[in-house]
């Protein structure tokens, strides 16, 4: 209906005949209300809930609400495989009841009660073990109060927070929550008088009340006013009486007990000059006051699930213009809520291409003139207004009515800087070697189809392999390894061009691709990194490598068959280099040895004398003898991987330090064996704790099984060892020594050797 003054109301109209004695129709009676209020209550209730619905499908969390006895009454789940859940699965049921490993609820259940308790908001981060590997979750967990700030249940709202992956989907949209609660609103007319009696009263009124018009007239007006309102509406009442027509609302009693709203406005009644009472409208307005409590409490959790998200979340209307800004978008932008409303997004939300710096498109803008949802683009920063420069991802979704139309759009972002750099890393780590940071084997192989093309040639690839380096790490231990890979790749690096490509390709394997290289200049630069590596030592073990290298000259020639001829080139060399460099690196390593532990030089020395005295009483030849003689030497050369503290304590060894001990044996044996001509000193330092009663270590060899020269060797160690001081005793006299290898002839020693010894070695029998 249209006002005089071209406004536009809603109004309900209701008419009903008036008939005399006969039947005959006299008059119309029609009853036109204001009900424009209620319509917009209506349409803001339908924005509201599709700003929510908009909001929900925009993030990536699990939202739940659950009454105060923690039943679920509420899922909004995300299209996500982590957190996905039926809300069928479980709307309705018991947090006890629930078992479902996505949610974990039970997790913190104490938590939700003590949120309820507390009223105060709470936060709980957990991890599941899912099929697909581990992943952390937060929960945010808030009171939802309803009328009169009542605690009506909790909100959780739960995200995954490993990956941070972008938005893949909106959240689903919420079922319908409310239905109507009345279908039309019925107004009474009334008349009152000034004793406030009930005069009359449309027999409507029992549609709404339950009360007919026979039990209502000439009864107080007031019995029917719920009595909390009582007061007030009698003072209503006495200025109606007085002329005051004032609108107003209040709480009505059913003949049930049930509060309905109703209001009401009334004018003085006035016969012969006089006021004999009021007469008005009363309507049921229930609908209207419910409505308005349902769009309270929508506010409220739009609000609350705002300040539960941990992304920031931009609300505008239909023009761009900021509506909402929560405190992770505050924070983000730099903007606060008082400053942000009412301006246009982009004076806000200021980004940019992290490359070419330009600006870029308005996703807002781009929203309202497509209606979809949209991702930005790659590489988008986020410039705040401190200048604050910070990688975000986001999306953006429409807020549409009933009919479609776009009233508004909802962006959610996030800081992108955390997840860009693991990309990075993960980019970096798939091509490159973590341990050198040269490149790996994938990355050389995908730039060898790169390379291999005819305006590179002559292409030369040349193999290097590090020599030595499983004897570093068994006498050194393997960070000594690593930090000789390091020097390695470091070597070789630095002696690269920068187009050159340097990889490696296994655990002491590098390949290096030099584009337009020759013969001659290859051989160059393999003899400046051979002059080089004369300079390098890491910690008095030097670096050695051995190179292999074959040019292609003609596009025709395979890669396959270059890389085949350069690692046999390669492996020749080895051959007669990393001999020589491992003899050299078992001295090191003796010299190490002695140096590391007081005495073992002169026990090891005196040990390599007592062998060659019994080798030379046994008649071997001057070649055994010179052999046995350096067994003799070398024999605790495995000791060098013990800890210091073990080798200075005084008391005696636990059981596992014990054990530790027992493995210096095998050590010296595995040392040993990477050069080829001491492979039977290897032999001999192997067993040369073993006894000739099957008693010994580490294989438990008996009698001749046990190759002499370790037998000697044991002969020799014992009477040095009992006729040395020890850090943790003193030494025996020479004759309690002999005593000893006497008694343990036999059991601990080979009772020919022990014999020979003290015969002939120490001069003749003692008693």
């Amino acid at each position: 209906m249209i006002n005089k003054d071209g406004t536009a109301i809603w109004i309900h109209e209701n008419a009903q005949g008036v008939f005399d004695s006969k039947g005959k129709l006299v008059y119309v009676i029609g009853i036109i209300t204001d009900i424009t209020t209620r319509i917009k209550m209506e349409k803001n209730l339908r924005q509201s809930e599709a700003r929510k619905t908009a909001l929900l499908e925009s993030m990536q969390e699990l939202v739940l609400v659950l009454d105060t006895k923690l039943f679920f009454q509420e899922c909004y789940t995300p299209k996500s495989d982590l957190l996905y859940v039926k809300p069928e699965m479980i709307l309705g049921r018991h947090i006890d009841d629930i078992d479902f490993p996505e949610l974990a609820l039970g997790m913190f259940k104490r938590k939700l009660e003590n949120t309820l308790l507390s009223g105060e908001p709470d936060r709980v981060e957990y991890y599941l073990d899912l099929p697909h590997g581990r992943y952390w979750f937060d929960a945010q967990i808030t009171v939802v109060r309803g009328k009169g700030e009542a605690k009506e249940g909790v909100l959780c709202v739960i995200r995954d927070i490993t990956s941070r992956i972008k938005m893949e989907n909106a959240l689903r949209r919420s079922q319908k929550k409310y239905r109507s609660l009345v279908e039309n609103i019925n107004e009474i007319v009334y008349v009152i008088d000034t004793k406030a009696k009930i005069k009359y009263i449309s027999p409507n009124i029992e549609n709404i009340s339950g009360y007919t018009v026979d039990e209502m007239k000439g009864a107080n007006f007031i019995e029917f006013v719920y009595q909390e309102d009582r007061e007030e509406r009698m003072n209503e009442f006495r200025r109606a009486l007085l002329g005051n027509n004032k609108a107003s609302e209040y709480r009505f009693l059913t003949k049930s007990k049930r509060i309905i709203w109703v209001s009401t406005k009334a004018n003085p009644v006035i016969k012969n000059g006089k006021v004999i009472g009021i007469q008005g409208l009363l309507y049921d307005i229930t609908y209207r006051k419910q409505m308005e409590e349902l769009l309270k409490i929508e506010k409220e959790q739009f609000k609350t699930t705002l300040l539960s998200v941990g992304d920031g979340v931009i609300s505008t209307d239909n023009h761009g213009n900021i509506v909402v800004i929560n405190k992770i978008a505050e924070q983000l932008t730099g903007w606060t809520r008082e400053e942000a409303e009412g301006k246009a997004l982009e004076e806000v939300f200021n980004i940019v291409n992290e490359f070419t710096r330009e600006r870029c498109e308005n996703p807002v803008n781009k929203v309202l003139n497509t209606g979809d949802i949209i991702e930005l683009t790659n590489h988008t920063s986020l410039i705040a207004k401190d200048g604050t420069e910070r990688p975000i991802e986001d999306i953006a979704a429409p807020i549409k009515d009933e009919e479609g139309r776009i009233n508004g759009v909802v962006l959610v972002f996030r800081d992108f800087t955390e997840k860009k750099e693991k990309q990075a890393k993960i980019e970096y780590l798939s091509f490159h070697d973590q341990l050198t940071g040269v490149y790996n084997r994938r990355f050389f192989a995908e730039e060898l189809t790169r390379i291999d093309t005819e305006r590179n040639l002559p292409l030369t690839l040349i193999m290097a392999d590090v020599n030595g380096l499983k004897l570093a790490n068994d006498a050194f231990g393997h960070l000594m390894g690593d930090e000789i890979l390091r020097e390695a790749a470091e070597l070789l690096k630095k002696a690269c061009r920068s187009d050159d490509i340097v990889a490696r390709i296994g655990g002491d394997e590098f390949i290096m691709l030099l584009p337009q290289t020759n013969a001659r200049e290859a051989e160059c630069f393999v003899n400046r990194i051979k002059k080089a590596l004369s300079d390098i030592k890491i910690d008095s073990i030097e670096l050695s490598i051995s190179f292999g290298w074959v040019t292609k000259n003609e596009a025709n020639e395979k890669m396959e068959e270059i890389y085949k001829q350069a690692e046999d080139y390669m492996y020749r060399h080895k051959l007669y280099e990393s001999p020589s460099m491992r003899s050299n690196t078992i001295k090191t390593i003796i010299q190490t040895m002695f140096e590391k532990i007081p005495g073992e030089k002169e026990h090891s020395e005196r040990v390599s004398k007592i062998c060659e005295k019994i080798g030379i009483e046994l008649g071997y030849n001057s070649d055994k003898i010179a052999e046995l003689k350096t067994a003799g030497l070398m024999h605790d050369i495995g000791k060098i991987t013990l800890d210091e503290a073990l080798l200075h304590k005084l008391g005696k060894f636990d059981i596992s330090e014990w054990v530790e001990v027992k493995r210096h044996p095998e050590t010296g044996y595995r040392i040993l064996s990477e050069v080829n001509e001491m492979a039977k000193l290897a032999e001999y330092t192997l067993a040369h704790h073993e006894n000739w009663d099957g008693t010994g270590y580490p294989k438990g060899l008996k009698g001749k099984e046990i190759p002499i020269q370790a037998r000697i060797i044991r002969v020799a160690d014992a009477y040095d060892a009992m006729t040395s001081d020890r850090c943790y005793r003193k030494s025996l006299s020479k004759a309690a020594a002999l005593e000893e290898l006497k008694i343990n002839a036999g059991t601990q020693f080979d009772p020919e050797i022990v014999g020979v010894f003290i015969e002939k070695v120490c001069l003749g029998p003692l008693l």
